[in-house]
């Protein structure tokens, strides 16, 4: 796929004419951004040139898990990070944590090109105001070695759970996404709103599940390098991204969501109630709405993005989108015990 078709380089140069504006207010203030963020949403490219467009050096901390970037964010308040990427189901927690500050719509010269169906989401529209800008989707899914599975291809997450392959399988250490698949296996209804009977159904499941795995792993690069390390022949994957990483390197694999659906999600950028420099914090979410940026995210990184058509990734209507749970300090406590069982 070229990384810039005819029309996306026409727009690409007309988003340019507005880029050249934010030197004006970025250089007012601190000439640093530092974010807080997941692989492939701040490519070196991009930022070598919002570097010269702005004045500024960016500094990038990458997270390994939902977990970990809540606890970094919660353990300084916010201060040691101007912009987060976050997933709409966690919003409301960051926003009641006093941990993001709104967003002024108004400094986005592109919001313009978000996609229709990316103009409003709602859960990020709290009293009134604006906290995050939906930037790329994708989902979390099923990864199985295509040679391993010849002729018995998986189509379900019940793979994970087949201890004749123990000691050959990989999960993602994740409080919420590995509850919230695990209710989709089991075929609960609603997999957010969670009974307690639930709850310790699910963690006898995914005990269960543990019992056949190699390890937990935390972050894209980890999973692939655990997969490729050992004999391992299936994984729940941290989606798209990480089986493009896996093919790139002439693996034989293949990225599925299971019959039971998998998890959708939408991440999307935001700015820390710590953030040293607001004007530039809004100069960076600008810049990622330039639809050339768009383009390449899907190109490059295989997620889905909010502001051009991202073709093959057909299976939205398999996907249970992420929304706030119940009480996720207690899927947090339970996720944890579930590590800790012998």
């Amino acid at each position: 796929m070229p990384l810039m078709s005819r029309r996306q380089a026409l727009a690409g140069a007309a988003a340019l004419g507005s880029a050249a504006m934010l030197p004006t207010f970025a250089r007012a203030e601190s000439k640093e951004l530092r974010m807080f963020t997941w692989e492939g949403y701040a490519d070196a490219a991009w930022v070598k040139e919002f570097e010269e467009k702005t004045g500024a050096k960016v500094n990038i901390a990458y997270a390994g898990s939902v977990d970990e970037m809540f606890a970094k964010m919660s353990g300084s308040k916010g201060a040691d990070f101007d912009i987060v990427a976050v997933d709409t189901s966690s919003v409301p927690r960051y926003v009641k944590a006093g941990l993001l500050q709104p967003i002024d719509t108004g400094k986005l010269k592109n919001a313009a090109n978000l996609l229709p169906a990316f103009q409003k989401v709602p859960v990020l529209q709290i009293d009134g105001k604006s906290y995050g800008v939906p930037f790329a989707w994708g989902s979390l899914g099923l990864i199985y070695d295509t040679e391993f599975f010849k002729g018995k291809e998986p189509d379900s997450w019940k793979v994970l759970y087949d201890q004749a392959l123990q000691g050959r399988l990989l999960a993602l250490d994740d409080a919420n996404n590995q509850l919230v698949t695990a209710a989709l296996y089991l075929g609960y209804k609603d997999p957010y709103n969670l009974t307690d009977a639930q709850f310790a159904e699910l963690k006898g499941k995914l005990i269960e599940m543990k019992k056949g795995l190699l390890s937990y792993y935390a972050g894209f690069d980890e999973g692939v390098e655990l997969w490729k390390k050992n004999k391992v022949v299936a994984m729940f994957a941290m989606g798209e991204i990480q089986g493009k990483k896996m093919t790139d390197q002439g693996m034989h694999v293949k990225y599925i969501i299971p019959k039971e659906g998998g998890i959708g999600w939408l991440d999307c950028l935001l700015i820390s109630a710590g953030a040293k420099n607001v004007d530039l914090a809004h100069a960076w979410i600008d810049y990622c709405l330039e639809k050339k940026i768009g383009s390449e995210l899907t190109a490059k990184f295989a997620y889905g993005n909010t502001t051009t058509d991202t073709p093959g990734m057909d299976y939205a209507k398999s996907l249970s989108w992420l929304q706030p749970p119940e009480d996720f300090n207690k899927r947090v406590n339970v996720w944890n015990e579930v590590k800790a069982a012998l």
